[in-house]
């Protein structure tokens, strides 16, 4: 998994795992080198933005 702003980049091997903490909110575009139609987006927003 590698995001597209550069906040990391994981070369995953089949039954690896990885996690990242996001420490902002925003809209987070992530793409899989390894295997093109894996793209996603990962929305982040703060608990108390949700409770509104």
């Amino acid at each position: 998994m590698v995001s597209r702003d550069g906040l990391f980049n994981a070369k995953l091997q089949s039954g690896e795992s990885f996690s990242y903490t996001f420490t902002q909110n925003g809209t987070f575009n992530l793409v899989d080198d390894q295997y093109n139609d894996m793209d996603g987006t990962v929305y982040v927003v703060s608990v108390n933005e949700t409770a509104k």
